[in-house]
């Protein structure tokens, strides 16, 4: 039931948004970020419970640090592609590809101590 209000929030949004550039365009970019950030919070907030679960999983069944590395790849992403977003939605079309490729960056630099375990795991495998 939470998608429903997520959407009708949204929806709103839009019209709200919509009137703002009629009449005072100068505030409808302000309030789609605000827009934007309430309904990110919002959806992050309702997946808490489910990300949670997946982390104890991911602790018993795999590599240790598993979890925390792809619940941190998953935050990065959200917040990357939202703020390359409203970049995007300023014109800023420049700042939002970097913005992307910064990501991109971290995204790589949180992944290579996975990458280094499972590099031990495959060596160890062969010596034996």
């Amino acid at each position: 039931m939470d998608y429903m209000i997520l959407c009708g929030t949204a929806i709103l949004a839009v019209v709200l948004i919509l009137v703002f550039k009629q009449l005072k365009s100068n505030y409808a970019l302000p309030l789609a970020t605000v827009f934007g950030i309430i309904l990110m919070r919002q959806a992050l907030k309702n997946l808490a419970p489910e990300l949670s679960f997946f982390n104890s999983i991911t602790e018993k069944l795999i590599l240790p640090r598993t979890g925390n590395i792809i619940l941190k790849i998953f935050g990065i992403s959200m917040i990357v592609e939202t703020t390359a977003d409203i970049c995007r939605d300023a014109n800023e079309n420049t700042i939002a590809s970097k913005i992307e490729l910064i990501g991109k960056v971290e995204i790589l630099i949180i992944t290579l101590p996975l990458i280094k375990e499972i590099l031990k795991i495959i060596e160890s495998l062969m010596l034996n």
